[in-house]
């Protein structure tokens, strides 16, 4: 599993993050990111907005425990929705 650290400045602000990449347990390289104009500017709401997600079809190869679950309880959630409209 990888490992990352965060080091911050006196006011919070991100300044370096440190990873060390282990795949399968073993060492392989590590990177390092150096934040040198960091601004905590408020972004416009509107750069994160997503659209289409109505229309998106669900995967069919989810591969993680997390995500079937969640694809489970959203159709338990359908199946729920669809029999009390009968």
């Amino acid at each position: 599993m990888d490992t990352w650290t965060m080091y911050y400045n006196a006011k919070g602000e991100p300044v370096q993050k440190y990873g060390e990449l282990t795949p399968g347990g073993k060492l392989i390289g590590t990177v390092t990111t150096t934040y040198t104009d960091f601004n905590a500017t408020k972004l416009d709401d509107s750069l994160f907005a997503v659209s289409g997600t109505k229309n998106c079809p669900a995967s069919t190869s989810c591969t993680t425990a997390g995500e079937r679950a969640l694809l489970n309880r959203r159709r338990m959630s359908k199946l729920r929705m669809s029999s009390n409209a009968e």
